[in-house]
Protein backbone atom coordinates (compact mmCIF):
# COMPACT_ATOMS: atom_id res chain seq x y z
CA UNK A 1 0.00 0.00 0.00
CA UNK A 2 1.15 3.37 -0.94
CA UNK A 3 1.29 5.74 1.93
CA UNK A 4 -1.63 7.88 2.75
CA UNK A 5 -1.18 11.43 3.77
CA UNK A 6 -4.09 12.40 6.57
CA UNK A 7 -2.90 15.43 7.48
CA UNK A 8 0.33 17.70 6.34
CA UNK A 9 2.53 16.35 3.80
CA UNK A 10 4.53 13.27 3.63
CA UNK A 11 7.65 15.15 5.14
CA UNK A 12 5.84 17.46 7.84
CA UNK A 13 3.39 15.47 8.79
CA UNK A 14 0.65 12.49 9.82
CA UNK A 15 0.81 9.30 6.92
CA UNK A 16 -1.18 5.57 7.39
CA UNK A 17 1.31 3.67 5.49
CA UNK A 18 -0.54 0.27 5.89
CA UNK A 19 -3.79 -1.25 7.20
CA UNK A 20 -4.77 -4.11 8.35
CA UNK A 21 -7.70 -6.74 9.70
CA UNK A 22 -9.75 -9.84 9.44
CA UNK A 23 -10.48 -10.55 5.57
CA UNK A 24 -13.51 -8.76 4.43
CA UNK A 25 -13.67 -6.38 7.95
CA UNK A 26 -12.80 -2.97 8.76
CA UNK A 27 -9.21 -2.77 9.55
CA UNK A 28 -8.61 -3.21 13.30
CA UNK A 29 -4.76 -1.50 12.84
CA UNK A 30 -2.97 0.79 11.30
CA UNK A 31 0.59 1.48 10.75
CA UNK A 32 0.78 5.37 11.58
CA UNK A 33 3.84 7.41 10.61
CA UNK A 34 4.31 11.05 11.77
CA UNK A 35 7.20 13.55 10.28
CA UNK A 36 8.31 16.65 11.38
CA UNK A 37 11.90 18.41 11.04
CA UNK A 38 13.14 15.92 9.77
CA UNK A 39 12.30 12.90 12.76
CA UNK A 40 9.67 9.90 11.66
CA UNK A 41 8.72 7.87 13.81
CA UNK A 42 6.00 4.76 13.48
CA UNK A 43 4.07 2.61 15.23
CA UNK A 44 1.15 -0.35 14.72
CA UNK A 45 -1.84 1.52 16.17
CA UNK A 46 -4.72 -1.29 17.83
CA UNK A 47 -8.07 0.01 17.53
CA UNK A 48 -11.03 -2.55 18.68
CA UNK A 49 -13.23 -3.22 17.07
CA UNK A 50 -12.33 -0.90 14.17
CA UNK A 51 -10.83 2.67 13.72
CA UNK A 52 -15.08 4.03 13.37
CA UNK A 53 -14.30 6.35 16.06
CA UNK A 54 -11.61 7.85 14.31
CA UNK A 55 -13.75 8.45 11.55
CA UNK A 56 -16.86 9.61 13.55
CA UNK A 57 -14.18 12.06 14.89
CA UNK A 58 -12.91 13.43 11.62
CA UNK A 59 -16.40 13.47 10.34
CA UNK A 60 -17.57 15.56 13.19
CA UNK A 61 -14.76 18.17 12.87
CA UNK A 62 -15.81 18.52 9.22
CA UNK A 63 -19.73 18.97 10.07
CA UNK A 64 -18.35 21.91 12.56
CA UNK A 65 -15.74 23.35 10.23
CA UNK A 66 -17.23 27.11 10.61
CA UNK A 67 -15.94 26.57 14.03
CA UNK A 68 -16.24 25.24 17.78
CA UNK A 69 -14.88 26.17 21.33
CA UNK A 70 -12.38 24.63 23.12
CA UNK A 71 -10.63 21.33 22.24
CA UNK A 72 -11.91 18.05 20.47
CA UNK A 73 -9.60 14.84 21.34
CA UNK A 74 -9.60 11.33 20.04
CA UNK A 75 -7.39 8.62 21.70
CA UNK A 76 -6.93 5.16 20.61
CA UNK A 77 -8.11 2.19 23.23
CA UNK A 78 -4.11 1.60 23.93
CA UNK A 79 -3.18 5.87 24.15
CA UNK A 80 -0.59 5.39 21.11
CA UNK A 81 -2.39 7.64 18.50
CA UNK A 82 -4.18 10.67 20.25
CA UNK A 83 -5.31 13.74 17.90
CA UNK A 84 -6.37 16.84 19.32
CA UNK A 85 -8.12 19.89 17.67
CA UNK A 86 -8.83 23.67 18.04
CA UNK A 87 -10.37 25.85 15.71
CA UNK A 88 -8.95 29.06 15.19
CA UNK A 89 -10.66 30.74 12.49
CA UNK A 90 -10.21 29.60 9.43
CA UNK A 91 -7.86 26.76 10.77
CA UNK A 92 -8.28 23.80 12.14
CA UNK A 93 -4.62 23.70 14.60
CA UNK A 94 -4.25 19.61 15.02
CA UNK A 95 -1.25 18.28 17.94
CA UNK A 96 -1.26 14.93 16.87
CA UNK A 97 1.23 11.95 19.18
CA UNK A 98 2.18 8.72 18.53
CA UNK A 99 4.26 7.07 21.18
CA UNK A 100 5.52 3.60 22.51
CA UNK A 101 4.36 3.41 26.02
CA UNK A 102 7.99 2.39 26.84
CA UNK A 103 10.26 4.46 25.19
CA UNK A 104 9.20 7.52 23.07
CA UNK A 105 6.83 10.01 21.98
CA UNK A 106 6.24 12.06 19.09
CA UNK A 107 4.10 15.02 18.90
CA UNK A 108 3.46 17.44 16.57
CA UNK A 109 1.67 20.10 15.74
CA UNK A 110 0.33 20.96 12.14
CA UNK A 111 -2.66 23.57 10.97
CA UNK A 112 -5.00 23.22 7.80
CA UNK A 113 -7.54 24.68 6.46
CA UNK A 114 -10.88 24.54 8.09
CA UNK A 115 -12.97 23.73 4.97
CA UNK A 116 -11.47 21.76 1.60
CA UNK A 117 -8.32 20.60 3.42
CA UNK A 118 -10.11 19.79 6.89
CA UNK A 119 -12.79 17.95 4.19
CA UNK A 120 -10.02 16.26 2.56
CA UNK A 121 -8.69 14.63 5.43
CA UNK A 122 -11.95 13.30 6.17
CA UNK A 123 -12.84 11.53 3.31
CA UNK A 124 -8.60 9.54 3.29
CA UNK A 125 -10.01 8.93 6.97
CA UNK A 126 -13.20 7.30 5.69
CA UNK A 127 -11.80 5.74 2.68
CA UNK A 128 -8.86 3.76 4.74
CA UNK A 129 -11.12 2.51 7.98
CA UNK A 130 -14.82 2.11 6.50
CA UNK A 131 -15.68 -0.87 4.92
Amino acid sequence: MEPVIILGTESEGVSVVDVGGLHGSAPDRALVQVSANGLRATRWVVEYPDFRGLVKYFTDLERRWRGWSGTKTWISLEGDLAFTATHSGSHVDFSVSVESTLAWKVQVELSIGAGEDLSAARAEVARLFER
